[in-house]
């Protein structure tokens, strides 16, 4: 799943494995490997008197970074149904 979190490129690496091993792995030191929280459902600076072009602009962020994080829950997701299906099917 493309996103520009964690490095751009390497997608969402950093939701498998640990800090540590990302930034051996990438060799990006400096990278920003939080988890997303989840943006407000107002958008913040969202005002009724402003311009169109800054309402725009400021719904459109909003609109990249809920994807950003619903990316990130969705791969979250999906890693603990394959490791939970692991551990059933191993036992």
């Amino acid at each position: 799943m493309k996103t520009t979190k964690w490095g751009g490129r390497h997608r969402h690496l950093v939701l498998v494995i640990n800090e540590a091993d990302y930034r051996t792995v990438t060799g990006i030191t400096k990278s920003i490997v939080d988890p997303l929280v989840a943006p407000p459902l107002i958008p913040a600076g969202l005002v009724n008197n402003m311009t169109i072009t800054d309402r725009t602009r400021i719904t459109a962020t909003h609109a990249i970074n809920n994807q950003e994080f619903w990316k990130q829950e969705a791969v979250n997701a999906i890693i603990v149904e394959c490791i939970v299906g692991e551990v059933v099917v191993a036992t």
